[in-house]
């Protein structure tokens, strides 16, 4: 699906109106090989790694807790008096509840500190695309290593969004949303 996505694209780029096949130029980068051989990506992923098999010790940490009151709960349950044994449940209880919190802000963590390490190296990343772009001519850039096969430049000569909108503001909505 992604290839048919890449292939509609570029077809649609030599179809534009009024522009020639030999005045536009084309070219692409591989934001897989990025990935591999730039450093400070390497290190962002090296963090990152090292936050999740802390996290993951911490995880593993709590489910032993638990199983270890689990388990003298069972050893001890023939001799306990209700009220302490409900007392047990509820801490095992609530036990599994800040377990379930440490793992919903686990994730949460890791999707910021993602976000935090690797949003700075791709900024740094797509200002190079456009000065490389705008200096050597092309018109459009393209990104050969993601799965999606996006446009990471495009001159502004080529942006339709503005004359879209128009067109679909100007064409009323059917009911039912067809």
């Amino acid at each position: 699906m992604n290839k048919l996505v890449q292939c509609l694209l570029v077809a649609a780029l030599f179809l534009l109106p009024g522009a020639a096949l030999g005045q536009m130029k084309i070219g692409f980068i591989n934001s897989d090989q990025l990935k591999e051989r730039l450093p400070e990506i390497k290190a962002a992923q090296q963090q990152l790694e090292l936050l999740q098999q802390q996290r993951a010790q911490e995880d593993e940490d709590r489910q032993a807790k638990m199983a270890q009151m689990e388990e003298n709960y069972r050893k001890q349950e023939m001799l306990l008096s209700e009220a302490r044994k409900a007392e047990m449940r509820s801490e095992y209880e609530a036990e599994g509840q800040r377990l379930i919190e440490f793992r919903q802000n686990t994730q949460e963590e890791l999707m910021k500190r993602n976000f935090d390490l690797h949003n700075p190296i791709f900024e740094r990343i797509n200002t190079a695309i456009k000065a490389v772009a705008e200096e050597e001519g092309y018109d459009y850039v393209l990104d050969a290593g993601s799965a999606g096969g996006a446009v990471v430049f495009a001159k502004d000569d080529y942006d339709l969004t503005d004359k879209l909108l128009a067109r679909l503001q100007s064409t009323p909505v059917k009911a039912g949303g067809n």
